[in-house]
C-alpha cells in the first residue's frame, strides 16, 4: 500500500491545492500501517521466548521514534503513527515477565514524550525553513521583474566586471549607450570602453586612467563623473559600484549603476557660465572680475583698475528706448574689447558701467595709452536702427599697489578718480592722487552726516523775492535751501544737493522744504506766492502728488499761493511721466515754472506739451546782457521773451545786481526779475521786516 501510494504521487505530481484532501491520505495510510505493526507484534508476542519478547519490545521503540521523526514535516502523520505503536508496547510490557514493568512503563512514556517534542522541534523548524524558502523566492521574483522594468524603462543601466575592470554582464541599455552589442562588450576592460580608439590623443585620458585606479581599490565609490567619446560628441556618465565579494570576503569583482548625465552636465556648465559672464554683451560680469581683481590684489602684482563710465547713456536710454541701449552697449563693449591688451580683463559691472584691469603694468605711460584707447574708441558716432549716436565716457585709474592693497580701496579710488572726471565734463581720464581721496572722503562724510541732517534740524530756509519789472511790487518769494552744519559751517547746496539726488535722499528733504515753505507763505500777505523748486528726482517719484497735497493741507496755503519750479534735465529721464504728474499738479491749481531755461537742452516741445506758467531765464544770458560783446545773449533773450509772449507765459531773469541789468531786461520786455539788487536771500523772519520797508521804484 506504502509503495502504491507512493508511486501514485511520484507519476501524478504533489496536488495543487492545500486543502484537506490530499492530507487525509497520508493520515489514514499512517494510522493503518502502525495498527498493522501493532497487531502483528501482539499476535506472536505471547507466543515467543522472553529473549524474543525483548526483541518485539525493542522493535516497536525503533518504530515509534523512527516512523515518527520520519513524519515529523507532517505531525498528525506522526501523532496516528504513534498512538497505536505506544498502545502495543505497553501492553506487551504488561505481559513480559522481563524486569519490573511498571518502571519499563515509566520509561516508555519518557520517552515517547521526548519523541513527540522532537516531532514538534522538527515541524517548526521545517515550517520556517519552508516560509523562508518561499519569501526569498518570492522576493527573487520581485527583484528579477524591477530589474527587467529597470533596465527597459529607465535612463540609468546596470554593468558588472570583474576585478580587472573586464565586463562580465552587459545590460541592454548600456549597449545602447556605447553603440556595441553586448555580446562585443564582454570581457572588455571598462576603462577601454570609455577611452575609444582615440583614448592616447585626448585631454581626457587622466580622468579615464584616475577611474581605471579607483577599480584597482576594493572599496564602493558614488557618482564618479567620467567623459565617454560617443559618436562625433563628448558625453559625461556618473558611474556608482560597489565590490562583489566571495564566500571569502576576497574582491570578485564589481556591480554598479551608470547613468548618462550629459544634459545635466551641460546645464550645469551653462550655469557656471552665465554666474561669470554677463548675458547682454558677453563680457565678464561684476562677480567674476570683483573675484579676478582680489585675486590679483591679493597676489601683490602691479595692475590698473579702470572704471569707466558713459557719461550721457541714461538720457539715451530713456529718449530712444530700452532696446536700443541694449545694442548701443553691445557695441560700446565691442569697441572697448577692439582697443584692449591682451593680458587685460574687460568687464560689463552694470547698466552703463564697464571696468578694465591691466595686469602687469610697466608704465603710467601704457595705462594714459590705454585710457585714451577706450576714449578714442568712442570718437566714431554708433549707428543703431537708422539712429545716429554720440556716446562719452568718463575714466577713473586706480593703480595697484601704489593707490590700495585690497580690492575695497582700489574700487573706493578709481570711483574717487572717475567722479573727478565727470566734474570736468565728462569724456576724460583721471588717474587717482592724495586730493581726490581728501574729496572722496568729503563726499563720504557728507552722505553719512546728510542722514542725520533732516532728524537734528541743520536745514533751513532762505527767501529771495521777485519783484515786477514795470510796477515794483513784489510778487513772490523763492525758497533756497540751506545747510548749517554744526562742525564744518555752512555747506553750499551745489556741495550736498548732487549729492541727496544721487542717494535719494533729498526725497525727505525735500518734502520737509516744500512743508515748511508753505508754513511760511501761509504768514505773508495774500497776494504773495512761494516758489519752490523740485529736483528730477523728486518729479520722477511716486509719491510726489501725494507729498504736495500733504505740504498744502498742514500748511493751510491755497494751491494758488504755490509755485513749483522744475530744470529741463528734470524732464527728459521720463518725458510722459513728468508731463502727467505737472499737468496733475497744474489741476490742482498750482503754478508750475521752467527753471533754468536756455541752459539745457531747450527743445521748444517741451514749452508746446508741458503746462508751464513760467520761464524763469538763467543768469548766464542776463549777466553779459551789458557787455559790449553780447550780442549773442541780448540776441537770446529777445527770443526767449518773445517766444513766451508767444505762448502766454510770463518770465522771470535771474542773476539782476544792477540798475542798468534791471533796465535792460524791463526794455526787453521780461515780467519779473530776482537777484542781489532787488535782494540777498534772507530767513523767514526777515521777509516781513523787508516787505514793510520796500519801496516799489
Amino acid at each position: 500500500m506504502s509503495v502504491s501510494v507512493w508511486w501514485r504521487w511520484f507519476r501524478n505530481g504533489t496536488p495543487d491545492n492545500a486543502g484537506g484532501a490530499p492530507f487525509s491520505r497520508p493520515i489514514l495510510l499512517s494510522a493503518a500501517m502502525a495498527c498493522l505493526y501493532a497487531v502483528a507484534i501482539i499476535m506472536v508476542f505471547d507466543h515467543v521466548h522472553p529473549d524474543g519478547q525483548v526483541v518485539l519490545l525493542t522493535l516497536l521503540g525503533g518504530l515509534i521514534a523512527a516512523g515518527a521523526l520520519g513524519r515529523a514535516m507532517v505531525p498528525p502523520c506522526a501523532f496516528v503513527w504513534m498512538a497505536p505503536l505506544t498502545a502495543a508496547a505497553a501492553y506487551a510490557l504488561c505481559q513480559t515477565t522481563v524486569g519490573s514493568s511498571s518502571f519499563i512503563l515509566i520509561l516508555l512514556a519518557i520517552y515517547v514524550l521526548i519523541v513527540l517534542i522532537s516531532v514538534l522541534s522538527m515541524s517548526k523548524m521545517f515550517l520556517a525553513r519552508l516560509t523562508a524558502e518561499a519569501s526569498a523566492e518570492h522576493q527573487e521574483q520581485v527583484v528579477s521583474l524591477l530589474l527587467r522594468d529597470f533596465e527597459t524603462h529607465a535612463s540609468n543601466w546596470l554593468w558588472e566586471s570583474d576585478k580587472q575592470g573586464r565586463m562580465t554582464r552587459v545590460s541592454t541599455r548600456m549597449s545602447q549607450i556605447f553603440g556595441q552589442s553586448p555580446s562585443a562588450m564582454l570581457n572588455v576592460e571598462l576603462g577601454r570602453l570609455l577611452s575609444g580608439e582615440e583614448s592616447e590623443k585626448t585631454d581626457t585620458v587622466g580622468e579615464i586612467r584616475a577611474f581605471e585606479n579607483r577599480l584597482s581599490l576594493p572599496q564602493p565609490f558614488h557618482n564618479h563623473i567620467v567623459p565617454f567619446k560617443g559618436g562625433n560628441e563628448w558625453r559625461w556618465l556618473s558611474l556608482t559600484a560597489k565590490p562583489i565579494l566571495d564566500e571569502r570576503g576576497n574582491h570578485g569583482g564589481w556591480r554598479g549603476v551608470g547613468a548618462d548625465i550629459t544634459e545635466k552636465r551641460r546645464y550645469e556648465m551653462e550655469l557656471e557660465t552665465l554666474a561669470k559672464q554677463d548675458p547682454l554683451t558677453g563680457l565678464p560680469n561684476r562677480r567674476h572680475f570683483l573675484k579676478i581683481l582680489a585675486d590679483q590684489t591679493a597676489a601683490g602684482t602691479t595692475n590698473a583698475l579702470f572704471l569707466i563710465d558713459l557719461d550721457n547713456f541714461k538720457t539715451i536710454n530713456d529718449t530712444l528706448g530700452h532696446s536700443i541701449g541694449d545694442k548701443l552697449l553691445q557695441m560700446v563693449a565691442r569697441r572697448f574689447q577692439a582697443c584692449t591688451t591682451s593680458g587685460g580683463l574687460l568687464a560689463r559691472l552694470d547698466g552703463d558701467e564697464f571696468a578694465f584691469l591691466e595686469k602687469d603694468i610697466d608704465s603710467i605711460e601704457s595705462v594714459i595709452e590705454q585710457a585714451t584707447a577706450f576714449l578714442d574708441s568712442l570718437s566714431d558716432p554708433l549707428h543703431v536702427s537708422d539712429t545716429r549716436t554720440e556716446i562719452r565716457a568718463s575714466i577713473g585709474i586706480a593703480l595697484a599697489p601704489e593707490h590700495g592693497r585690497t580690492t575695497n580701496l582700489l574700487l573706493r579710488n578709481a570711483d574717487a578718480a572717475l567722479y573727478a572726471a565727470k566734474e570736468t565734463g565728462g569724456g576724460a581720464a583721471r588717474v587717482f592722487d592724495s586730493s581726490l581721496g581728501n574729496r572722496q572722503q568729503e563726499r563720504f562724510e557728507i552722505v553719512s552726516d546728510l542722514g542725520f541732517a533732516l532728524k537734528q534740524g541743520q536745514f533751513t530756509l532762505n527767501y529771495q523775492p521777485q519783484v515786477d519789472c514795470l510796477s515794483g511790487r513784489i510778487t513772490a518769494f523763492e525758497a533756497l535751501l540751506r545747510w548749517r552744519h554744526p562742525e564744518k559751517g555752512l555747506i553750499p547746496p551745489d556741495h550736498f544737493i548732487p549729492i541727496a539726488e544721487e542717494t535719494g535722499q533729498i526725497i525727505s528733504i525735500g518734502a520737509w522744504a516744500l512743508e515748511q515753505a508753505c508754513r511760511d507763505a501761509a504768514q505773508w500777505p495774500d497776494d504773495l506766492t512761494v516758489a519752490v523748486n523740485l529736483s528730477a528726482v523728486q518729479l520722477n517719484s511716486r509719491g510726489i502728488i501725494q507729498t504736495v497735497r500733504q505740504a498744502l493741507d498742514a500748511s493751510g496755503l491755497p494751491p494758488h499761493r504755490l509755485e513749483l519750479e522744475v530744470t529741463e534735465s528734470a524732464l527728459v529721464s521720463d518725458a510722459a511721466s513728468a508731463q502727467a504728474t505737472l499737468q496733475a499738479l497744474r489741476d490742482m491749481r498750482i503754478e508750475i515754472a521752467l527753471d533754468d531755461f536756455g541752459t539745457g537742452y531747450s527743445m521748444l516741445s517741451y514749452l508746446r506739451n508741458f503746462p508751464f506758467d513760467k520761464l524763469k531765464i538763467d543768469r548766464s544770458f542776463v549777466m553779459t546782457l551789458t557787455d559790449t560783446q553780447g550780442d549773442e545773449s541780448r540776441a537770446i533773450f529777445r527770443a526767449i521773451i518773445d517766444l513766451a509772449s508767444a505762448l502766454d507765459l510770463r518770465t522771470v531773469a535771474e542773476g539782476i545786481d544792477s540798475e542798468e541789468k534791471l533796465s535792460a531786461v524791463r526794455n526787453y520786455g521780461c515780467d519779473d526779475v530776482q537777484g542781489y539788487l532787488v535782494a540777498r536771500p534772507m530767513e523767514a523772519v526777515e521777509v516781513f521786516k523787508f516787505l514793510k520797508g520796500w519801496q516799489a521804484w
